[in-house]
């Protein structure tokens, strides 16, 4: 029932009520739809029969494969949950069976659709039904909590390790935003632009002097998803398919570039270290597609470079 508003909305404005997964429709037609969801898959069979474990074990932030880590305690309590109403601990745990089995076929959507799609097994996308997950949790906790040995009381050893983990948590957290500097920007020590530099790499002096073109020309970007400070007169590589897709289209450089100028871009702002990830861990492109973009390249004049991340170059003749 939370999700309608939203299935709606795809629905009205593409015709898929899942939009941009599943079937052609809106802006991803056929070519986009395989480049985004045939990114190769990542793992082997643990990641399917093993999800739970291998979600919490290997996923951290920014790593290939799940890209977050969730915590141990999901992992540890939610099962001891079951276990309880299995065993019938206490008859208050059957008000979790609705729980129980929005978390089950998330779990088994998950690992499922991990098997179809490297994208597909990102744990942001399925942050929908982990309330459930963290009330089987909660449930676990109580289960442990009504578990008295003489000499041991379960719940407070729980408890204990629940408190440990969120104050770990916390703490790294913490050390995350002081270490970027959220505070000291927010208290007035250290600039917006300072902040934005430190953070966003080369990506914000990049940016910056898009900002600074003269005129109203617009700009192209190649496998750059990103398109902060500088909306609306970039065009970000939204699912990083524009190259394959305007060549399996147009066929040659020379007529790319042209279609390219007649379109009003002014300026193409090639992200070197994005397209160098994607050349050594997507193995689709072929070497003529990358020969491509190297004799396009070769047509424009650079007009300036950041770092070994991103160069410039303008596409007026």
């Amino acid at each position: 029932a939370a999700s309608v508003p939203w299935l709606l909305k795809n629905i009205l404005a593409t015709g898929n009520p899942l939009y941009p997964f599943i079937y052609p429709s809106g802006a991803m037609d056929a070519f986009r739809l395989e480049q985004y969801q045939g990114y190769p898959i990542w793992g082997d069979w643990r990641e399917l029969l093993l999800l739970p474990w291998r979600a919490t074990a290997a996923g951290h932030e920014g790593a290939p494969g799940y890209g977050a880590s969730i915590g141990p305690l999901i992992l540890g309590l939610a099962p001891i949950c079951i276990a309880g109403w299995l065993l019938k601990l206490d008859p208050r745990l059957r008000r979790l069976l609705p729980a129980a089995a929005l978390a089950g076929l998330g779990l088994v959507s998950w690992a499922v659709a991990g098997r179809l799609s490297g994208y597909l097994l990102q744990t942001r996308l399925y942050l929908a039904f982990f309330p459930a997950l963290a009330l089987l949790a909660g449930g676990g906790y109580r289960v442990l909590a009504r578990i008295r040995y003489p000499e041991v009381r379960l719940g407070r050893l729980a408890g204990s390790l629940v408190v440990l983990v969120l104050g770990l948590n916390l703490l790294n957290i913490g050390l995350d935003v002081l270490s970027k500097g959220a505070v000291q920007t927010a208290v007035g020590i250290k600039s917006s632009q300072q902040y934005l530099d430190d953070n966003l790499g080369w990506y914000a002096p990049a940016v910056r002097s898009l900002q600074e073109l003269p005129g109203d020309g617009r700009i192209l970007m190649l496998w750059e998803p990103r398109s902060l400070y500088c909306a609306p007169r970039c065009q970000p590589d939204e699912v990083l398919d524009r190259w394959r897709r305007d060549l399996e289209k147009l066929g040659q450089p020379a007529q790319i570039l042209a279609e390219w100028r007649r379109e009003g871009l002014t300026h193409l702002l090639v992200h070197r270290a994005g397209a160098a990830f994607i050349r050594q861990e997507d193995d689709r492109y072929s070497p003529a597609e990358w020969q491509a973009l190297d004799e396009l390249l070769g047509m424009l004049a650079p007009v300036a470079e950041f770092g070994e991340a991103y160069t410039l170059y303008r596409l007026g003749p």
